[in-house]
């Protein structure tokens, strides 16, 4: 695969989702967009599917149950198969229903009681046939049950299929949720694509081919009834047929499938902090077409020696580099601005960066104009003023 480095800022139980209200965002080709790649990260579990057997150390085959998405779940070797460098699971109109009589076979698998992890980042490079009633799926749902059943112990819908749909789901399902939970994201479902999803102790970033969709941010002061993503979960890899979100199966467009090429797993490492230094005070002075109306600002990022150093959002800041909540607050997770379009940010002690990336929220597809960032040291007087404008994100020399 090419190399390309592209930086973007800005499983189901039960399922409620349906297509009302929700507006598609535009994805690239997969062709042009790679993995994102983040010093928060680093790769330490990955099935490449490259034998011909599941990898039984990684991966268990799921059973029939009682939701939707198990309906016609097997353990059958008809519905698996590996095969060059890929993991098939197929629907299939069920061949023997005297012995099952069940009219439909799936399959599906999960690293439950293999696997489990508390943040990090997953990314899946996946395709998938479509048919009336078919419901592929990638998701991650909580292993502990401290919280109570489902959905009180969380579950995070990395990617959902739904029939024909151009477009794909990803959704949280929690006791009390926050809006939007969920969002949709236009794709070529029958051509390899990188389902990914960036799970951060105070937010859920999802991906298309390395590009954020959509952002899912923990409310200030949460607990567990909006927040339960601070426990286990595990990995699923679903083939479903019907049930009550996706309608009946049209027996004549089976069998199904649904090809992955691999599955990787990515630890979460806190960002460090930056060396002291001078710079206490940081301005973001918004001009142009948005003044008074940019509360879009998600990600500021101190840069020293090419090492990022990431201000978290909203109040969820630590406190060695100050709250971050800007002359307005920002109890959303965004930064605010006052009337004049003015950002400061007080940093607490000192540090030493020499540039500082903004990103603006995702599915944000303006040119915020001539946005100038300076820093100073006691809040009065600031240096020199880098000026650019943003779209996703830019960065910031300090002269």
């Amino acid at each position: 695969m090419k190399t390309k480095w592209i930086i973007i800022f800005t499983v189901v139980q039960l399922s409620g989702c349906d297509n009302t209200g929700h507006e598609i965002i535009e994805q690239p080709p997969s062709e042009n967009f790679y993995l994102t790649t983040s010093a928060n990260f680093q790769l330490i579990w990955q099935d490449d599917f490259n034998g011909t057997a599941l990898d039984s150390t990684k991966w268990s085959r799921i059973t029939e149950g009682s939701p939707d998405w198990k309906n016609y779940m097997t353990t059958d070797d008809q519905v698996y198969d590996i095969s060059n460098g890929y993991l098939h699971l197929k629907g299939i109109v069920n061949p023997d229903t005297q012995t099952d009589p069940r009219p439909y076979l799936t399959g599906g698998v999960w690293t439950r009681g293999k696997f489990n992890f508390t943040y990090g980042k997953v990314e899946v490079r996946a395709k998938m046939d479509s048919a009336q009633g078919c419901w592929p799926a990638i998701w991650l749902l909580g292993s502990t049950n401290e919280y109570g059943g489902w959905p009180d112990y969380g579950e995070i819908d990395v990617m959902e299929h739904l029939n024909f749909d151009n477009f794909i789901y990803s959704t949280i399902h929690s006791n009390t949720k926050s809006s939007p939970s969920s969002q949709t994201a236009s794709v070529s479902p029958n051509e390899f694509n990188i389902y990914g999803v960036e799970w951060y102790p105070d937010r859920i970033v999802f991906t298309i081919n390395g590009a954020t969709t959509f952002t899912y941010y923990k409310e200030v002061g949460a607990d567990w009834r909006q927040w339960p993503f601070d426990r286990d979960f595990h990995l699923i890899l679903s083939q479903q047929l019907g049930g009550s979100w996706v309608g009946n199966v049209n027996p004549n467009q089976l069998p199904v499938d649904y090809v992955i090429d691999y599955v990787k797993y990515y630890e979460y490492i806190p960002s460090p902090t930056p060396p002291s230094g001078s710079n206490q005070y940081l301005k973001i002075q918004m001009n142009g077409n948005t003044v008074n109306t940019w509360s879009h600002l998600t990600e500021v990022t101190l840069i020293h020696n090419d090492t990022e150093y990431v201000l978290p959002t909203g109040h969820n800041g630590p406190s060695v580099l100050g709250d971050g909540i800007g002359v307005n607050g920002a109890s959303t997770g965004y930064y605010g601005l006052d009337s004049n379009g003015l950002l400061v940010i007080n940093l607490g002690q000192g540090y030493e960066f020499e540039a500082v990336k903004l990103g603006v929220y995702n599915g944000d597809s303006r040119t915020y104009q001539d946005v100038e960032v300076s820093v100073s040291a006691d809040g009065t007087t600031y240096g020199l003023t880098d000026i650019n404008d943003i779209q996703s994100f830019n960065t910031f020399t300090l002269p």
